[in-house]
């Protein structure tokens, strides 16, 4: 009784189940929902979900440039998984490569690789990993693993290098960005690009003008302040926000009997406004209430300057060759070119707009017409950046050339499916004349859409205006100071930090080349020490004079401060690239007279270059970083490196007694101990203004004898500095 029940169940759902299978089959639209969706995804699922990587850019910071490094690069070359392999010239240009998705990773070789692995001792890859793309580097930084297994056991290096080491090279990882892989960092990136667009929206809608907010970006990105990829969500939120103009100007077309109604009609508020702006700004001291009555009377203004356009074109309607002119536009070609010319002159789409909105009140302009008009005013807008851009850097430029190319690119594509649309389907409404609010809508609509179709392809955007203004061999030589910036005090004092930050990594990275002469000459590399310095100099000279002008400006307490002690470190760090380049001459000059260092004065040597190799990364990290642990490493480590001066130099005159030595390489010895002991002393500045812009006071003299002074803290830190830099 409970089977033939069961059987008679089932028999009756596959009864249902058959029936809603035809009735789905019947009908054309769900046999394409039931079949197509489900391919998409097989097709789009197995394409994003892929495990495999291919076409990955790599960088390499090549500190060694020895035989170990330059076959562990000739294999990532030779890798199909490794697309494009290149090199970078010190280290401020890490962080921009992965930063800026130039890479997936940045391999780091140190200055003693090769010679470690010579020497059998064990030896470390830095892997510098992208956090934000988890799965693709993670796998990368395997296939990494494995090809560096294959140079430990097929290379002599390699080998000799594996086993001190355990039978494998050691790679020290480290994500940035998103260190942990934690998931739910991976929307961080598009979470800023939100907030950007939001940013660019609600300043757009304040100042009212997108062509005043683009100019504010293209400043920003040649400060430096602003990455290109950020500044392209800021631009299409401007021109979103842009659209909030049209949507005032649209009120003075109200008409109705509505008391409340009547209120929203610019012939109502607009007395009050301005009334109320001219108060704010005549009597108050404060400067924000200031700047409000300014924009009150700037919403007053173009709200009667609306109305007085309005009432100037109403005659043009019963004019004959204005109803004959407006017939020429009905081409969407000649709208588009006279959109965007008139947008030019007045370097204003939000004027040109209104404009548009005032001749509308005449009944004779049709929403066919209107549309291509509208497209073409959001092209003609972008001559204001453009501009804008004339003089500065090369992502300044490419920022005024995303606008543009975001503008045209929308108006080709939209203006193709409108005419296409507009071709296939017959819409009255086309032909039916526009109001202020009918291109309010067709302004909004339009952005909108364009927003949408190039929002997720920021990096194409990116990538055409780096392949429409490509980059130049060698670079900018210093970042832009912008004095644009200091109408805001604050701003424009981190942008001097990040810069002397520059300034600083290029002192110490021509310092460490000079150090690396000594055992080898590279053409190369004694000419980057070279241009290396010229450029220091040049960010003395830009920064000193940059800052004095800043310091005229109203600064807080904290930021005067430290801008008298970047002063300071600027002198510091130059002085610093002076040395490197004194420590290259003196390396010519051994050269160049055939002489040579015996190799226990050479080993005495690399372990003072060690010591000043550290204490300049100590200083560096201090700065960079505000790192005051680090800031106190310093002095310990500078009073060692005078120590081994002072030892260096009576062993050497031992030496010459002993006729084990010459007099001209006495010389040599003097100059190369006296230019790297001054490099730590210049660490040692440099530090202490690092401590005094926390403590807000200038006493750098004051800092060094309190540290001096005998603390328990100090003696421990210089002892063991002591022994790890022992002569033997």
């Amino acid at each position: 009784m409970l089977r033939d029940a069961f059987l008679l169940h089932i028999r009756r759902m596959l009864a249902i189940v058959r029936k809603e299978l035809l009735v789905l089959f019947c009908n054309p639209i769900s046999r394409m929902l039931l079949i197509v969706p489900p391919l998409m995804q097989i097709i789009v699922f197995g394409w994003a979900a892929t495990m495999e990587v291919r076409n990955v850019d790599v960088a390499v910071l090549d500190h060694d440039e020895g035989p170990l490094s330059r076959e562990i690069v000739r294999r990532l070359e030779g890798s199909p998984t490794f697309r494009h392999v290149f090199f970078l010239r010190g280290q401020q240009e890490v962080r921009p490569a992965i930063e800026q998705e130039k890479a997936l990773f940045v391999m780091v070789f140190d200055a003693e690789l090769s010679r470690r692995a010579a020497r059998g001792e064990p030896v470390t890859v830095q892997l510098l990993l992208d956090g934000r793309r988890s799965n693709a580097a993670q796998i990368a930084a395997y296939y990494v693993q494995v090809m560096l297994a294959e140079v430990a056991a097929q290379t002599p290096l390699g080998r000799q290098a594996a086993l001190a080491g355990g039978g494998s090279l050691d790679i020290r990882q480290r994500s940035w960005f998103n260190p942990n892989f934690e998931f739910q960092w991976f929307f961080l990136p598009n979470l800023i690009g939100m907030l950007s667009f939001m940013l660019g929206l609600v300043v757009t809608a304040v100042i009212q003008s997108s062509s005043a907010t683009t100019v504010m970006v293209v400043g920003f990105v040649n400060s430096g302040l602003m990455t290109l990829r950020q500044a392209i969500h800021v631009i299409m939120g401007a021109n979103v926000g842009t659209t909030v103009t049209a949507w005032i100007l649209s009120l003075t077309g109200i008409q109705s009997d509505n008391f409340f109604m009547k209120l929203l009609m610019p012939s109502s508020f607009t007395p009050i406004m301005a009334l109320v702006g001219v108060a704010f700004y005549m009597m108050s001291k404060n400067g924000k209430k200031k700047d409000t009555g300014l924009i009150l009377l700037g919403f007053a203004t173009l709200m009667f300057g609306m109305n007085t356009m309005s009432g100037a074109v109403a005659g043009l309607k019963d004019m004959e060759g204005f109803r004959e002119l407006l017939l020429v536009f009905t081409n969407p070609i000649l709208g588009v070119v006279a959109g965007a010319v008139l947008t030019a002159i007045i370097q204003s789409s939000s004027a040109s707009v209104g404009i548009l909105q005032a001749v509308s009140s005449t009944g004779q302009i049709t929403f066919g017409a209107a549309i291509p008009i509208i497209m073409g005013q959001n092209i003609g807008t972008c001559v204001t950046a453009m501009l804008s851009s004339i003089g500065t850097n090369r992502n300044a430029r490419r920022a005024a050339v995303v606008h543009l190319s975001f503008n045209i690119i929308g108006t080709v594509v939209w203006l193709t499916v409108f005419e296409v649309v507009r071709a296939l389907v017959n819409i009255p409404m086309l032909n039916g004349n526009i109001d202020q609010v009918g291109i309010a809508v067709v302004h909004s609509v339009f952005n909108i859409l364009c927003t949408a179709l190039m929002l997720p392809m920021t990096g194409l955007l990116e990538k055409l205006a780096c392949r429409i203004i490509p980059n130049k061999e060698g670079g900018d030589s210093v970042p832009a100071l912008d004095e644009r910036l200091m109408a805001t005090p604050a701003v424009a004092m981190e942008r001097c930090h990040e810069v002397t930050m520059n300034m600083g990594l290029i002192a110490v990275k021509a310092t460490r080349n000079a150090m690396r002469e000594l055992d080898g000459h590279d053409e190369k590399r004694a000419e980057s020490i070279r241009e290396d310095e010229q450029s220091a100099d040049k960010y003395e000279d830009e920064l000193g004079t940059y800052l004095v002008k800043l310091s005229g400006c109203p600064l807080s307490d904290q930021d005067r401060v430290e801008a008298a002690e970047l002063l300071h470190m600027i002198g510091d760090f130059e002085r610093i690239s002076d040395h490197a380049v004194n420590v290259l001459e003196a390396t010519e000059e051994l050269r160049g007279k055939g002489i040579t260092f015996s190799d226990a004065a050479m080993d005495e040597m690399h372990k003072l270059f060690s010591a000043v190799s550290e204490i300049m990364d100590l200083a560096l990290t201090a700065f960079i970083h505000g790192d005051l642990s680090s800031a106190k490493e310093v002095e310990p480590l500078e009073q060692v490196v005078d120590t081994l001066k002072e030892q260096l130099r009576s062993r050497h005159i031992l030496r010459l007694q002993e006729g084990k030595c010459s007099m001209e390489a006495g010389f040599v010895w003097a100059d190369l101990l006296t230019d790297l002991e001054r490099v730590a002393d210049h660490c040692s500045n440099i530090a202490g203004c690092v401590v005094q812009m926390q403590k807000s006071r200038m006493d750098i003299h004051g800092y060094l004898d309190g540290v001096r002074s005998g603390s328990d803290e100090y003696r421990q830190r210089y002892d063991y500095y002591a022994r790890k830099y022992a002569l033997a």
